[in-house]
């Protein structure tokens, strides 16, 4: 991915993520969620973050949530806000002219990226598993957590995740859902 390239889906991603449905899955996520990617990437051995290429995975970062635009939390946003985000992105990824590998990688890291994949990314490529880990970290910062509360009302689907599933999962979520353990580390800035 050249600069240009990059510049482009980045400015597109930060237009379009500016004016989400949902508030919790806004600008500010996906960018915490691509300085978490870049981070977790450093804290990995040589041998991994030679493999990785930063501007592809910051591009898959700022593009994960981007069905948001169009589609409010809910219950069936859940289980296929990673096609939805697929569809969307592909348009963009070919205006910007990348190689086919690329596109492709970006396209399934995005479709896949939900919680509800994570088992199926643990078999996935080092991308998926950055991606996947940079997520999670996200959903311990206590500004999102917070705006999460406030904004309960907004669905059902929410409330019942902030009041039951959050609750009832969140520890054993936090020390076990992990791709690399570095990223128990990276947690930890929002422990503090």
């Amino acid at each position: 991915m050249t600069q240009e390239q990059y510049d482009f889906l980045a400015k597109k991603a930060k237009e379009l993520m500016q004016n989400t449905l949902d508030p919790v899955h806004n600008w500010e996520h996906v960018f915490n969620v691509k300085q978490n990617a870049l981070k977790l990437k450093s804290m990995l051995p040589l041998k991994f973050q030679e493999r990785i290429d930063d501007k592809i995975l910051a591009i898959m970062c700022l593009w994960h949530d981007i069905s948001y635009v169009y589609y409010k939390s809910g219950f069936l946003q859940f289980f296929i806000e990673g096609v939805r985000a697929e569809k969307i992105v592909k348009p963009y990824l070919k205006a910007a002219g990348l190689l086919r590998k690329e596109e492709r990688l970006i396209k399934d890291a995005i479709r896949t990226h939900p919680h509800i994949y994570y088992f199926f990314t643990h078999y996935r490529t080092l991308y998926h598993k950055i991606l996947n880990d940079a997520d999670f970290i996200e959903d311990s910062n206590p500004k999102r957590i917070a705006l999460a509360k406030a904004t309960m009302s907004q669905s059902f689907f929410r409330l019942f995740v902030m009041k039951i599933l959050k609750p009832l999962f969140y520890n054993s979520y936090k020390n076990h859902f992990f791709n690399f353990k570095e990223s128990r580390e990276l947690v930890k800035q929002y422990e503090k």
